[in-house]
Protein backbone atom coordinates (compact mmCIF):
# COMPACT_ATOMS: atom_id res chain seq x y z
CA UNK A 1 0.00 0.00 0.00
CA UNK A 2 1.33 3.44 -0.93
CA UNK A 3 0.61 6.60 1.05
CA UNK A 4 1.30 10.19 0.00
CA UNK A 5 1.14 13.23 2.27
CA UNK A 6 2.24 16.02 -0.05
CA UNK A 7 2.69 16.52 -3.78
CA UNK A 8 5.78 17.61 -5.68
CA UNK A 9 5.78 17.87 -9.50
CA UNK A 10 6.07 14.42 -11.11
CA UNK A 11 8.90 15.69 -13.28
CA UNK A 12 11.14 15.81 -10.20
CA UNK A 13 13.45 12.78 -9.70
CA UNK A 14 12.03 10.11 -7.40
CA UNK A 15 14.38 9.14 -4.57
CA UNK A 16 13.72 5.87 -2.72
CA UNK A 17 15.11 5.90 0.81
CA UNK A 18 15.39 2.67 2.78
CA UNK A 19 15.47 2.86 6.57
CA UNK A 20 13.56 6.13 6.32
CA UNK A 21 12.49 6.19 9.97
CA UNK A 22 16.10 6.02 11.15
CA UNK A 23 18.36 8.95 11.99
CA UNK A 24 19.94 9.34 8.55
CA UNK A 25 16.97 8.27 6.45
CA UNK A 26 14.43 10.56 8.10
CA UNK A 27 16.77 13.57 8.01
CA UNK A 28 17.55 12.94 4.34
CA UNK A 29 13.88 12.57 3.42
CA UNK A 30 13.02 15.95 4.93
CA UNK A 31 15.98 17.69 3.27
CA UNK A 32 15.37 16.12 -0.14
CA UNK A 33 11.72 17.19 -0.14
CA UNK A 34 12.70 20.73 0.82
CA UNK A 35 15.04 20.80 -2.18
CA UNK A 36 12.39 19.68 -4.63
CA UNK A 37 12.93 15.93 -4.94
CA UNK A 38 10.10 13.44 -4.83
CA UNK A 39 10.78 11.05 -1.96
CA UNK A 40 9.53 7.54 -1.29
CA UNK A 41 10.29 6.51 2.27
CA UNK A 42 10.58 2.73 2.45
CA UNK A 43 9.83 1.58 5.99
CA UNK A 44 8.89 -1.53 7.92
CA UNK A 45 5.71 -0.07 9.39
CA UNK A 46 3.65 2.74 7.88
CA UNK A 47 2.00 3.75 11.16
CA UNK A 48 5.26 4.98 12.68
CA UNK A 49 6.50 6.56 9.46
CA UNK A 50 3.34 8.52 8.76
CA UNK A 51 3.83 10.46 11.97
CA UNK A 52 7.34 11.50 10.95
CA UNK A 53 7.64 11.62 7.18
CA UNK A 54 6.39 13.62 4.23
CA UNK A 55 6.20 12.40 0.66
CA UNK A 56 5.30 8.82 -0.22
CA UNK A 57 5.56 6.16 2.45
CA UNK A 58 5.91 2.54 1.40
CA UNK A 59 5.64 -0.11 4.15
CA UNK A 60 7.65 -3.16 3.09
CA UNK A 61 7.65 -5.22 6.29
CA UNK A 62 10.57 -7.19 7.68
CA UNK A 63 13.61 -7.26 5.42
CA UNK A 64 15.40 -10.40 4.30
CA UNK A 65 17.45 -11.74 1.41
CA UNK A 66 14.19 -12.63 -0.37
CA UNK A 67 12.27 -9.34 0.03
CA UNK A 68 10.39 -8.30 -3.11
CA UNK A 69 11.42 -4.68 -3.81
CA UNK A 70 9.63 -4.31 -7.16
CA UNK A 71 6.77 -2.09 -6.03
CA UNK A 72 8.89 -0.10 -3.58
CA UNK A 73 11.38 0.78 -6.33
CA UNK A 74 8.91 1.39 -9.16
CA UNK A 75 9.93 4.48 -11.19
CA UNK A 76 12.75 5.32 -8.75
CA UNK A 77 15.67 7.26 -10.19
CA UNK A 78 18.00 6.77 -7.22
CA UNK A 79 18.09 4.69 -4.04
CA UNK A 80 19.74 5.77 -0.81
CA UNK A 81 20.22 2.62 1.22
CA UNK A 82 20.25 3.61 4.89
CA UNK A 83 19.24 0.25 6.35
CA UNK A 84 21.91 -1.36 8.49
CA UNK A 85 22.66 -2.85 11.88
CA UNK A 86 25.11 -0.89 14.01
CA UNK A 87 28.01 -2.48 15.79
CA UNK A 88 27.08 -0.86 19.10
CA UNK A 89 23.93 -2.90 19.56
CA UNK A 90 25.73 -6.23 19.83
CA UNK A 91 27.69 -7.91 22.56
CA UNK A 92 31.05 -9.56 21.93
CA UNK A 93 29.65 -12.92 20.79
CA UNK A 94 30.17 -14.55 17.41
CA UNK A 95 26.56 -15.63 17.00
CA UNK A 96 25.54 -12.05 16.24
CA UNK A 97 27.74 -11.94 13.15
CA UNK A 98 25.07 -13.84 11.18
CA UNK A 99 22.57 -11.06 11.97
CA UNK A 100 25.02 -8.35 10.95
CA UNK A 101 25.77 -10.22 7.73
CA UNK A 102 22.09 -10.84 6.97
CA UNK A 103 21.11 -7.17 7.22
CA UNK A 104 24.26 -5.37 6.11
CA UNK A 105 25.16 -7.74 3.28
CA UNK A 106 22.31 -10.07 2.24
CA UNK A 107 19.60 -7.39 2.25
CA UNK A 108 21.87 -5.00 0.36
CA UNK A 109 22.69 -7.58 -2.32
CA UNK A 110 19.03 -8.45 -2.87
CA UNK A 111 18.03 -4.78 -3.08
CA UNK A 112 20.82 -3.89 -5.53
CA UNK A 113 20.20 -6.89 -7.79
CA UNK A 114 16.53 -6.00 -8.15
CA UNK A 115 17.33 -2.31 -8.63
CA UNK A 116 19.72 -3.13 -11.46
CA UNK A 117 17.17 -5.40 -13.12
CA UNK A 118 14.52 -2.65 -12.90
CA UNK A 119 16.76 -0.01 -14.47
CA UNK A 120 17.27 2.19 -11.40
CA UNK A 121 19.98 4.71 -12.31
CA UNK A 122 21.96 4.94 -9.06
CA UNK A 123 22.25 3.46 -5.58
CA UNK A 124 23.97 5.29 -2.71
CA UNK A 125 25.14 2.89 -0.02
CA UNK A 126 25.71 4.12 3.53
CA UNK A 127 28.71 2.17 4.76
CA UNK A 128 31.00 3.18 7.64
CA UNK A 129 34.23 5.11 8.10
CA UNK A 130 35.41 2.21 10.26
CA UNK A 131 36.07 0.30 7.04
CA UNK A 132 38.89 2.79 6.41
CA UNK A 133 40.44 2.63 9.87
CA UNK A 134 43.75 0.83 10.56
CA UNK A 135 43.46 -2.92 11.11
CA UNK A 136 44.79 -2.69 14.66
CA UNK A 137 41.88 -0.37 15.49
CA UNK A 138 39.30 -2.66 13.88
CA UNK A 139 40.76 -5.86 15.35
CA UNK A 140 40.68 -4.46 18.90
CA UNK A 141 36.97 -5.29 19.03
CA UNK A 142 35.31 -8.47 17.74
CA UNK A 143 32.02 -6.62 17.27
CA UNK A 144 33.72 -3.81 15.36
CA UNK A 145 35.54 -6.33 13.16
CA UNK A 146 32.35 -8.22 12.31
CA UNK A 147 30.52 -4.98 11.59
CA UNK A 148 33.18 -3.59 9.27
CA UNK A 149 33.50 -6.96 7.52
CA UNK A 150 29.78 -7.02 6.71
CA UNK A 151 29.93 -3.45 5.36
CA UNK A 152 33.07 -4.11 3.30
CA UNK A 153 31.59 -7.25 1.77
CA UNK A 154 28.53 -5.25 0.72
CA UNK A 155 30.74 -2.51 -0.75
CA UNK A 156 32.74 -5.02 -2.79
CA UNK A 157 29.62 -6.71 -4.11
CA UNK A 158 28.05 -3.41 -5.16
CA UNK A 159 31.20 -2.37 -6.99
CA UNK A 160 31.28 -5.70 -8.82
CA UNK A 161 27.58 -5.38 -9.68
CA UNK A 162 28.15 -1.94 -11.18
CA UNK A 163 30.74 -3.45 -13.52
CA UNK A 164 28.27 -5.88 -15.08
CA UNK A 165 25.09 -3.75 -15.05
CA UNK A 166 24.09 -0.15 -15.74
CA UNK A 167 23.50 0.55 -12.03
CA UNK A 168 25.69 3.40 -10.77
CA UNK A 169 27.10 2.83 -7.29
CA UNK A 170 28.17 5.51 -4.81
CA UNK A 171 29.57 4.44 -1.44
CA UNK A 172 29.55 6.79 1.55
CA UNK A 173 31.68 6.05 4.60
CA UNK A 174 30.47 8.46 7.31
CA UNK A 175 32.28 9.09 10.56
CA UNK A 176 30.31 8.80 13.82
CA UNK A 177 27.10 10.75 13.19
CA UNK A 178 25.79 13.27 15.73
CA UNK A 179 23.22 16.04 15.69
CA UNK A 180 19.59 16.74 16.47
CA UNK A 181 17.75 13.42 16.64
CA UNK A 182 20.85 11.24 16.32
CA UNK A 183 21.07 10.13 19.99
CA UNK A 184 24.83 9.99 19.73
CA UNK A 185 27.70 9.75 22.18
CA UNK A 186 27.80 13.55 22.24
CA UNK A 187 24.22 13.66 23.57
CA UNK A 188 25.40 11.70 26.60
CA UNK A 189 28.35 14.06 27.06
CA UNK A 190 25.96 17.03 27.05
CA UNK A 191 23.98 15.46 29.89
CA UNK A 192 27.21 14.84 31.76
CA UNK A 193 28.45 18.43 31.37
CA UNK A 194 25.07 19.76 32.54
CA UNK A 195 25.73 18.10 35.90
CA UNK A 196 28.49 20.70 36.38
CA UNK A 197 30.81 18.29 38.18
CA UNK A 198 34.58 17.89 37.63
CA UNK A 199 35.33 15.26 34.97
CA UNK A 200 38.35 12.90 34.96
CA UNK A 201 39.10 13.47 31.28
CA UNK A 202 41.96 15.97 31.11
CA UNK A 203 44.48 13.35 29.95
CA UNK A 204 42.73 12.37 26.73
CA UNK A 205 43.97 14.26 23.67
CA UNK A 206 43.36 11.58 21.03
CA UNK A 207 41.36 12.96 18.12
CA UNK A 208 38.39 11.45 16.36
CA UNK A 209 36.43 12.43 13.30
CA UNK A 210 32.72 13.11 13.79
CA UNK A 211 29.99 14.05 11.31
CA UNK A 212 27.01 16.31 11.85
CA UNK A 213 23.78 14.89 10.43
CA UNK A 214 23.18 18.11 8.48
CA UNK A 215 26.57 17.83 6.81
CA UNK A 216 25.84 14.22 5.88
CA UNK A 217 22.43 14.99 4.36
CA UNK A 218 23.88 17.92 2.43
CA UNK A 219 26.49 15.64 0.86
CA UNK A 220 23.92 12.94 0.13
CA UNK A 221 21.78 15.49 -1.72
CA UNK A 222 24.83 16.37 -3.80
CA UNK A 223 25.35 12.69 -4.66
CA UNK A 224 21.78 12.20 -5.86
CA UNK A 225 22.49 13.87 -9.18
CA UNK A 226 26.17 14.86 -9.37
CA UNK A 227 27.65 13.52 -12.65
CA UNK A 228 31.08 12.64 -11.23
CA UNK A 229 30.29 10.62 -8.10
CA UNK A 230 29.36 7.28 -9.69
CA UNK A 231 31.85 4.51 -8.97
CA UNK A 232 33.50 6.39 -6.11
CA UNK A 233 33.91 5.86 -2.37
CA UNK A 234 33.66 8.96 -0.21
CA UNK A 235 34.85 9.03 3.40
CA UNK A 236 33.00 11.83 5.16
CA UNK A 237 33.44 13.88 8.34
CA UNK A 238 33.26 17.42 9.66
CA UNK A 239 36.15 19.69 8.76
CA UNK A 240 37.70 19.47 12.24
CA UNK A 241 38.96 16.46 14.18
CA UNK A 242 38.31 17.08 17.87
CA UNK A 243 39.60 15.37 20.98
CA UNK A 244 37.21 14.35 23.74
CA UNK A 245 38.55 17.21 25.84
CA UNK A 246 37.82 19.70 23.02
CA UNK A 247 34.30 18.36 22.53
CA UNK A 248 33.55 18.75 26.24
CA UNK A 249 35.01 22.26 26.24
CA UNK A 250 32.81 23.16 23.25
CA UNK A 251 29.75 21.80 25.06
CA UNK A 252 30.67 23.82 28.14
CA UNK A 253 30.88 27.05 26.12
CA UNK A 254 27.47 26.39 24.58
CA UNK A 255 25.98 25.78 28.03
CA UNK A 256 27.91 28.74 29.47
CA UNK A 257 29.63 26.44 31.91
CA UNK A 258 33.31 26.40 32.79
CA UNK A 259 33.98 22.65 32.68
CA UNK A 260 36.61 21.48 35.13
CA UNK A 261 38.66 18.42 34.12
CA UNK A 262 41.41 16.60 35.94
CA UNK A 263 43.77 13.79 34.87
CA UNK A 264 43.54 10.18 36.05
CA UNK A 265 45.37 7.02 34.92
CA UNK A 266 43.71 5.42 31.91
CA UNK A 267 43.58 2.08 33.71
CA UNK A 268 40.96 3.54 36.08
CA UNK A 269 38.31 3.31 33.38
CA UNK A 270 38.65 -0.45 33.22
CA UNK A 271 37.26 -0.68 36.75
CA UNK A 272 34.10 1.37 36.12
CA UNK A 273 30.69 -0.28 36.63
CA UNK A 274 29.24 -1.74 33.42
CA UNK A 275 26.67 1.10 32.78
CA UNK A 276 29.54 3.62 32.54
CA UNK A 277 31.86 1.55 30.34
CA UNK A 278 30.12 2.43 27.07
CA UNK A 279 30.38 6.15 27.86
CA UNK A 280 33.99 5.95 29.06
CA UNK A 281 35.10 3.11 26.81
CA UNK A 282 38.90 2.82 26.97
CA UNK A 283 39.30 2.46 23.20
CA UNK A 284 37.14 5.51 22.60
CA UNK A 285 39.25 7.51 25.01
CA UNK A 286 42.69 6.33 23.94
CA UNK A 287 42.53 5.60 20.20
CA UNK A 288 42.49 8.13 17.38
CA UNK A 289 40.07 7.43 14.53
CA UNK A 290 40.51 9.95 11.73
CA UNK A 291 38.77 10.12 8.36
CA UNK A 292 40.67 10.98 5.18
CA UNK A 293 38.51 13.47 3.27
CA UNK A 294 40.71 13.67 0.15
CA UNK A 295 38.14 11.94 -2.08
CA UNK A 296 35.51 14.52 -1.16
CA UNK A 297 37.72 17.52 -1.91
CA UNK A 298 37.71 16.67 -5.63
CA UNK A 299 34.02 17.63 -5.67
CA UNK A 300 34.77 21.05 -4.13
CA UNK A 301 32.23 20.35 -1.39
CA UNK A 302 32.64 21.75 2.10
CA UNK A 303 30.59 20.83 5.18
CA UNK A 304 27.99 23.58 5.80
CA UNK A 305 28.52 23.35 9.58
CA UNK A 306 31.72 23.26 11.59
CA UNK A 307 31.90 20.79 14.47
CA UNK A 308 31.65 23.67 16.94
CA UNK A 309 28.51 24.96 15.22
CA UNK A 310 27.00 21.48 15.10
CA UNK A 311 27.69 20.80 18.77
CA UNK A 312 26.32 24.20 19.77
CA UNK A 313 23.17 23.55 17.74
CA UNK A 314 22.73 20.18 19.44
CA UNK A 315 23.18 21.71 22.88
CA UNK A 316 20.56 24.38 22.08
CA UNK A 317 18.08 21.73 20.91
CA UNK A 318 18.51 19.75 24.13
CA UNK A 319 17.46 22.59 26.43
Amino acid sequence: MLFEKNLIPKSSPLIAITGATGTIGSALAREAIERGFRVRSIVRSASKALRRQSGEVFPIGMLSCSTDWSRALANADCIVHCVGLKNQVFSFRNKFYSQLHAVNFDVTVNLAEQAAAMGVRRIIFISSAAVDFPQEFVKSSLTRRNYTTSKLLAENYLRELSQRTSLEVVIIRPAAVYGVGANSYIDHLIKLVRLRVPLPLASFEHRRSILNIRNLTDFLILCLSHPHVAGNIFSLADSENLSLKEIITCIGKAIDCDVRMFPVPKSVFRTLPIPFRSLFDERRLTESALVDMSSVRSLQWKPPLSSHQGISELVASSN
